[in-house]
């Protein structure tokens, strides 16, 4: 019995429901990187070699765009070479 009224109320609420007006919208993804690296200034003006036992600390923040996703991808590399 209790599942003839659920399935009374899935019916219902299809046939007789108001149409739903609400639009989704979902965000656009980056298909690519952009063509080119964006260049950056500095934050040193003077390069010094790191020593063995130095720690060395990186802030990489470019925001969401295409071509601070470039930037980061281009540190990343950076640390890794």
């Amino acid at each position: 019995m209790f599942g003839l009224l659920v399935v009374w109320n899935v019916v219902a609420y299809f046939v007789f429901g108001p149409p739903s007006e609400v639009e989704f919208n979902f965000p656009k993804f980056v298909g690519q990187p952009a063509k080119f690296p964006i260049p950056t200034a500095p934050t040193c003006g003077i390069r010094k070699a790191m020593s063995a036992k130095e720690v060395v600390y990186i802030t990489v923040d470019d925001g969401p765009s295409p071509s601070g996703r470039l930037n980061l991808l281009n540190a990343m590399d950076q640390l890794n070479n």
